[in-house]
């Protein structure tokens, strides 16, 4: 199957579903750390679970 032309990506045969969830994971993690109305502590976890995916993914 071709994608070329099609504006579909391929999909990433080395990191495939599960990367693909944590980059998911990921971008919700940074949108709710946007919120104005957490507390330090929940935004403190925010950047902490941030700082591992992050680690966890090579970024």
């Amino acid at each position: 199957m071709s994608f070329e032309g099609s504006g579909i990506s391929r999909p990433n045969p080395s990191g495939g579903c599960s990367s693909y969830r944590r980059e998911m994971v990921l971008v919700g993690l940074q949108k709710r750390l946007q919120e104005a109305n957490l507390s330090e502590e929940e935004r403190r976890q925010l950047q902490r679970e941030i700082a591992r995916l992050e680690e966890e993914m090579g970024l």
